[in-house]
């Protein structure tokens, strides 16, 4: 994203709204300090506050939108070969599956950071490395790595799993144009979905301006349109019907007012928070903690409405089973969880939830070694569905 444009959200998000008293310290104090046990790069502290806001890049002001497909070519079909399709399992059992993950290797100074895909046994807790994961030929990576992997087509996606569509079979990808241009230079831009199964790219949405795609769920593609270089928000927020290109106005915001979520007696009053993603329902998933204070609160929870909580763990700082999320992704068998904590420690984990069946750690083995130096660490993502 580009900084002019990040400080302005930023602005948006926590410098316009009236903050209750006990949590102006706190978020400015997530905003302002790295967390301690964080030492990698990309983390959920900023992401989380914004929730779905990082996904935007230059979006502001709303311009006209419209759909239709690549004028005198309808859909694109790609020369790539057709990924076989197997239908997932009705049930999976999150204590006897395959969950594809990414690993990052780091370390600093000099820094450096390496990155691999593979999959845990999590009846075992062993890591193997696929050797292999291919993403050439597959629209809408501009890296083009591996970031997803869909068991319903058995391959890795160059997308992160916001962007697939909720039967792993489709991805919603933008294309700035003309091609080639980068921000702040590229003056339109295509929704497009490409089709896993039949390798056909199509273009759904044209838009004179910046398209940014937050989800896609069972409603639809939520994104977000703006100006492509302009200073001060707000953005449109628009829902896409993946099937017929239909637009309408999105009844969702993800940029939140502050408090993010309902205080109630007890809280803690020197907490910081972060999110690291939401349930399958929409809802914001928090986690309040402060590392640098042993016996404080170490809460992760979610609401169903304001002051409503279900809380996925309850503990304190320093406690023997702490619960550290960094990253969350949702499946058919609860929500998958990447631990901050082992960034410390070394006792590299991925943890599961599911309602009515509680929390679970997943110590894992035969990760690659670490980097030499300072500061080194590991860092193990769900990147897919367990199957």
């Amino acid at each position: 994203m580009d900084e002019t444009c990040f400080r302005a959200l930023m602005h948006v998000a926590v410098g316009d709204e009236p903050m209750q008293p006990w949590l102006t310290t706190a978020v400015r104090s997530r905003l302002a300090e790295p967390r301690r046990r964080q030492v990698a790069g990309p983390m959920a502290a900023v992401a989380a506050i914004l929730v779905a806001a990082v996904v935007v890049a230059g979006l502001v002001l709303p311009q006209v939108l419209t759909n239709r497909h690549v004028p005198n070519t309808g859909p694109r079909v790609l020369p790539a070969a057709t990924p076989s399709a197997t239908p997932a399992p009705a049930v999976v059992d999150p204590s006897n599956c395959r969950l594809p993950v990414t690993v990052e290797r780091g370390a600093g100074p000099p820094s450096q950071v390496a990155t691999q895909v593979g999959f845990v046994n999590t009846r075992t807790g062993k890591y193997t490395r696929d050797a292999t994961p291919s993403v050439a030929r597959l629209p809408g990576g501009g890296a083009q790595v591996p970031m997803f992997y869909s068991s319903a087509v058995q391959r890795w996606l160059p997308t992160n799993a916001t962007q697939v569509a909720p039967d792993g079979r489709r991805y919603a990808c933008v294309q700035s144009l003309p091609i080639g241009t980068v921000y702040p230079r590229y003056k339109a831009s295509e929704l497009h979905i490409y089709d896993l199964v039949s390798a056909v790219d199509q273009v759904i949405v044209t838009y004179r301006g910046a398209i940014s795609i937050w989800r896609w769920d069972a409603a639809g593609i939520h994104v977000i349109v703006g100006q492509v270089n302009a200073d001060a928000p707000p953005q449109t927020w628009r829902l896409v019907d993946p099937t017929t290109g239909a637009l309408t106005r999105d009844t969702i915001s993800p940029i939140m007012s502050f408090p993010p979520f309902k205080p109630l007696p007890g809280d803690p009053h020197d907490a910081n928070f972060t999110s690291p993603g939401m349930t399958a329902d929409g809802h914001t998933i928090w986690w309040i903690d402060n590392l640098d204070s042993p016996g404080a609160a170490d809460w992760v929870f979610y609401e169903t409405t304001p002051g409503h909580r279900v809380y996925l763990y309850r503990g304190v700082e320093g406690a023997a089973t702490s619960f550290d999320p960094e990253i969350a992704l949702v499946d058919a068998t609860g929500i998958w969880f990447s631990d901050a904590d082992y960034v410390l420690d070394l006792k590299p984990a991925v943890w599961h939830w599911r309602l009515g069946g509680g929390l679970r750690k997943y110590p894992l083995a035969g990760l690659p070694a670490l980097f030499n130096g300072s500061n080194a660490y590991i860092l193990v993502r769900p990147a897919g569905p367990c199957f």
